[in-house]
């Protein structure tokens, strides 16, 4: 789903930069609006095509790449971590 590799996103102490950051924040927005969208019984699919297309408005289109995101196998897990 990253556009970036790893190294790209982690300072040389094994945390977050800025950019991996933005990438967390991108990735966890997408999922509270996958998962969201499903409560109002859109399909996940469907959700995924939303995202694909409106995540460049928010600044997440160089940085998260949606598309395949429709094959993820426990969304409802992705959604608990990103929680904690």
């Amino acid at each position: 789903m990253l556009v970036q590799s790893c190294d790209q996103l982690v300072k040389s102490d094994g945390y977050l930069n800025s950019s991996g950051l933005h990438a967390m924040e991108c990735i966890r927005n997408g999922v509270f609006l996958a998962v969201g969208g499903q409560a109002f019984s859109i399909p996940l699919p469907r959700a995924v095509k939303i995202l694909t297309t409106v995540a460049p408005s928010f600044g997440c289109g160089n940085v998260v790449d949606f598309y395949r995101a429709d094959q993820l196998s426990n969304l409802g897990f992705t959604f608990q971590n990103f929680l904690s």
